[in-house]
């Protein structure tokens, strides 16, 4: 019973592990950009940043190659996705390297991707699912790989402007993406006023 409900839910518990270790990478992170680095705390914050990914790849590869994918999974892995990103973009905003309109594009962008998902998912006669697109999957990788290159390229004080950079590379694919999202539910939700679905 134990064994089966074990391998039932061991995508879902990889998944939230990422919890535990976007916590815990959020208080090194915080120590180590406030100037009070305790022994140890780089390599914690990279062994925290490598579980976190790790743990992004292997839950969904995980839970296909043992037929346990479900609706639940998807949405767990999307609330860590979102915890982690938001932690760390408001933890560097605090710490005063990142620039407000990065947030607000964020912010925008994931209320972009949950919200044409619902109307795609409705229009299409399924149940709500997470409809990625993609440039939507080049936006949420840079989003997970922001903090880490923020944090790395800060050191040297000379790098602001390829931050400055980066960050503008990423808000412009973002807002592509939520463009190409609302045209595509503009087309789909025309075909069905029209009764011309696909």
């Amino acid at each position: 019973m134990i064994k089966r409900l074990l391998h039932n839910n061991i995508a879902n518990i990889l998944t939230l592990s990422r919890l535990l270790f976007t916590i815990i990478l959020a208080i090194n992170l915080s120590q180590y950009l406030a100037g009070r680095c305790e022994r140890n705390v780089i390599t914690k914050i990279i062994l925290c940043f490598i579980s976190i990914v790790l743990s992004d790849f292997f839950d969904g590869k995980i839970a296909r190659k043992l037929h346990i994918d479900d609706s639940l999974g998807a949405l767990l892995d999307v609330i860590m996705d979102v915890i982690y990103v938001f932690l760390m973009h408001i933890l560097l905003y605090f710490h005063q390297l990142l620039p407000v309109w990065f947030l607000i594009l964020i912010t925008d962008k994931t209320m972009n991707y949950i919200v044409t998902s619902y109307i795609l998912s409705k229009c299409r006669m399924k149940e709500f699912v997470f409809i990625r697109d993609p440039v939507g999957k080049i936006v949420s990788a840079s989003y997970f790989f922001t903090p880490m290159i923020v944090m790395i390229m800060n050191s040297n004080k000379n790098n602001t402007y390829i931050i400055d950079v980066i960050l503008g590379v990423i808000g412009c694919f973002g807002i592509a993406s939520s463009i190409y999202r609302i045209h595509v539910v503009k087309q789909v939700t025309m075909r069905k006023c029209d009764g011309s679905d696909e």
